[in-house]
């Protein structure tokens, strides 16, 4: 199978107004991240995964408070960041717990910029009519990109599998797809929807392989570590309800946290991942839309999805890239973090608009595919009931598109 175009784009035609936009808005994201993100003489969240490795590596608990462990104090806002991946994140961060933490945090930080330079090469040649130029400087921009290097987290690595996936899946190389896919859940459990959607969708052979593999990788911990490493790890997931608030988790958590009700983001996301479940079920859709759905709805339905999630919606904006709703959204995922942090401690409703930011970004997402997904079901639906007066049935797409995207862009 090709590789999906994107309509109303090509590498070849003039750049759009919005296009060139978008570019100046990335480039002055680009200029102004730059400096503020270089290593210097804090290890961050780098030290908590620091932390964690060398724990796991003496017999101790992976999940408690170290001295490396990011002591993170904002206006009103202060917590430790300890490391929050599953068990068998402990095994990888022992890799770098022989190295001096600051030579290891800027090895780290090199790594990174070459990985994410091979997810957007990847991305180019997976998705050629998408206009190079403002691909490369919007990917560049991304305000989870930047945070990502910052704090020296270990989202790149992932964000570079799922593009593969996703490349995999519309090639039809399914096992293999689904391998990338299972060691993206092992390590982010939240992405556990995307193979649990290809399943529902009838996808068995990726859907299969995937959860496979997810359960094969998650089980290594409980063989090194002992059973007992699944027990700190929950407790400690138990313990940790106030960074929802924080103002980069872009989830149902973090605006419900924000509007002092918790239980309405549970409940939101539990409401999400059900309709989301019976969508996949019932309508016959492409790889492309399920995976897409399922991406967005990963992040919307986790308990925490920080602003560097977003780079895992990296194929889903390369598919839709024709939308104007995209752009949009790329606008807002591209503004940098300290625009959006600063008003956690302001006035509810600056913490609810500029405040959340990023949650609205992802909102005004779902609310794209959901138009679209229902254009496409409601507008045949009523043609056929006013065609056939009296006759009462149900409507089942029979041609569909190849994607939502062109049915934003027209």
């Amino acid at each position: 199978m090709k590789a999906l175009p994107s309509p109303a784009s090509t590498s070849s035609g003039p750049l759009r107004a919005a296009d060139l936009l978008l570019i100046a808005l990335a480039l002055a994201a680009i200029i102004y991240q730059f400096p503020r993100t270089l290593p210097g003489d804090s290890l961050l969240d780098f030290g908590s995964s620091l932390a964690s490795g060398q724990a796991a590596r003496q017999g101790l608990n992976p999940y408690a408070v170290y001295p490396l462990t990011f002591h993170f104090v904002g206006e009103g806002f202060e917590i430790r960041n300890p490391n929050l991946s599953p068990p068998v994140s402990a095994i990888i961060y022992q890799v770098f717990a022989a190295v001096e933490p600051y030579l290891g945090f800027r090895i780290w930080y090199g790594i990174n910029l070459v990985l994410y330079a091979a997810t957007v090469f990847l991305l180019m040649r997976g998705f050629k009519d998408i206009p190079r130029g403002p691909l490369i400087i919007c990917a560049a921009a991304l305000a989870g990109f930047w945070e990502t290097l910052m704090l020296g987290q270990s989202y790149v690595p992932l964000v570079l599998a799922c593009v593969a996936a996703w490349l995999l899946l519309d090639r039809g190389s399914d096992v293999w797809a689904g391998v990338l896919i299972g060691i993206v859940a092992a390590l982010k459990p939240n992405f556990a929807v995307w193979p649990a959607l290809l399943l529902l969708s009838g996808r068995m052979r990726p859907g299969f392989t995937s959860l496979a593999v997810a359960a094969l990788v998650s089980a290594v911990p409980a063989v090194v570590f002992g059973p007992e490493v699944y027990r700190q790890w929950f407790a400690l997931l138990a313990s940790d309800g106030a960074r929802a608030i924080f103002p980069t988790n872009a989830a149902f958590s973090g605006l419900a946290a924000r509007l002092g009700a918790p239980l309405l983001g549970t409940a939101l996301s539990l409401l999400l991942l059900a309709v989301s479940a019976c969508w996949a079920l019932t309508q016959r859709r492409t790889i492309q839309q399920v995976s897409a759905v399922a991406l967005l709805v990963s992040l919307l339905a986790s308990p925490v999805a920080w602003i560097h999630y977003t780079l895992f919606l990296l194929p889903v904006i390369c598919w839709a890239w024709g939308s104007r709703w995209m752009h949009v959204f790329v606008a807002l995922v591209i503004v940098p973090v300290p625009f959006v942090v600063d008003h956690m401690s302001n006035a509810p409703l600056l913490q609810l608009t500029v405040g959340s930011l990023y949650n609205w970004a992802l909102l005004l997402l779902l609310g794209t595919f959901v138009t679209a997904e229902w254009s496409r079901v409601r507008v045949p639906a009523l043609v056929r009931a006013r065609s056939e007066p009296g006759r009462t049935r149900s409507w089942q797409p029979e041609t569909v598109r190849s994607d939502w995207s062109e049915d934003a862009a027209a």
